[in-house]
């Protein structure tokens, strides 16, 4: 069987798809090719057979089946920004905010994480804490996104690994899973989905000549 795509790759590695479950999906898929892109001033890459544009689809895909309010009005915004980095990094970093309120961290402790950390931000530390499942999935949703425009490093393409975009879709699917709002079969059929429609493609277009 071909190398399991993007987050399946982690979710085959600890056994929680069934590498027979994804037939279909790699049905679908090309030959691996990595092409350097124009993000980070065209030192970024991504994958014509997973791109990571797709991981980000994907999380929002999960992200449907979450009732809560926060994770419907935090996937509206990441959409709206999608390809953004700054804006998506503004995203994340604000849900980093809530997610560390939401587990009872203190400003000082998010700031040592997050040196760029704004007025606004910490701000969020004196409203009412999330509910932290819902501070998590939305924290997942905006690394998914902001990953995605980001692009992957040269280090996982010597590697061929999947970048932070994936690892943020499992942590996603792993609650999904546990809430039983989706199984793995159904996370399989959602990446068939998103392939056979052949969107998103790149993060960032490919860097002519290069």
């Amino acid at each position: 069987m071909m190398e399991a795509p993007g987050p399946f790759f982690f979710l085959v590695r600890d056994g929680v798809v069934a590498p027979e479950l994804l037939t279909p999906l790699l049905a679908r898929l090309p030959p691996e090719q990595y092409v350097r892109t124009r993000v980070r001033d065209g030192e970024g890459f991504d994958s014509q057979r997973w791109p990571v544009a797709r991981d980000a689809a994907l999380a929002s895909v999960l992200a449907r089946r979450f009732v809560a309010p926060e994770v419907a009005t935090a996937r509206v915004e990441v959409e709206a920004a999608a390809g953004d980095a700054p804006r998506l990094r503004s995203l994340m970093r604000r849900a980093g905010a809530r997610y560390v309120a939401a587990a009872g961290g203190e400003p000082a402790l998010f700031r040592q994480w997050w040196s760029d950390a704004t007025a606004d931000d910490l701000a969020l530390f004196a409203e009412p804490p999330w509910p932290a499942p819902t501070a998590g999935v939305v924290l997942n949703l905006c690394s998914a996104y902001h990953a995605a425009a980001d692009g992957l490093y040269a280090f996982h393409v010597h590697r061929r690994l999947p970048g932070p975009s994936a690892e943020a879709v499992v942590q996603l699917f792993k609650h999904a899973l546990a809430d039983g709002l989706i199984d793995a079969a159904g996370l399989v059929d959602a990446a068939v989905e998103l392939v056979t429609a052949g969107e998103p493609r790149f993060a960032a277009p490919p860097r002519r000549g290069g």
